[in-house]
């Protein structure tokens, strides 16, 4: 069911996730095609913010931060995951597995290898302010507009 909390959640994440991916451009190694990096830190934040946050909301604003906290780590650790399945994908067409499960042990290093670029200052930054922001506006459209 279609709730205001849900839209402004969804629409807070995919800003912020446009933010991050800007961010994250400079800190990428230099080569790395950025093709669908816009697409994707849109979409999944979108999914996470409208699945997440709905039916979490409406227990007052305190606990609302936390509430934008949780979504925005989600939204952060499916992005990457799509990510490193991708990159995951990519090297097993190159061959450069030796089987199927040196390819899934490859795979947590590089949810990692990119995790950590969100801990630098810009996309860290525009992360830890969209969880504190989150919350309470999914909990304002939800008292607002139920």
């Amino acid at each position: 069911m279609p709730t205001a909390a849900k839209l402004i959640a969804a629409l807070v994440l995919a800003i912020t996730g446009a933010l991050t991916a800007t961010a994250v451009i400079p800190l990428l190694p230099e080569g790395q095609p950025i093709k669908w990096l816009y697409q994707v830190s849109i979409a999944v934040p979108i999914i996470a913010g409208w699945r997440v946050v709905g039916r979490l909301i409406g227990k007052g604003y305190r606990l609302s931060i936390n509430v934008g906290l949780y979504a925005t780590v989600v939204a952060a650790f499916f992005t990457v995951l799509t990510f490193a399945i991708a990159e995951m994908l990519k090297r097993s067409t190159r061959k450069q597995y030796d089987g199927p499960m040196d390819a899934v042990v490859n795979l947590f290093g590089v949810v990692l290898e990119y995790g950590i670029l969100l801990f630098n200052p810009g996309p860290g930054l525009y992360l830890l302010v969209c969880a504190v922001i989150l919350g309470p506006l999914a909990e304002f459209g939800h008292r607002r507009w139920g």
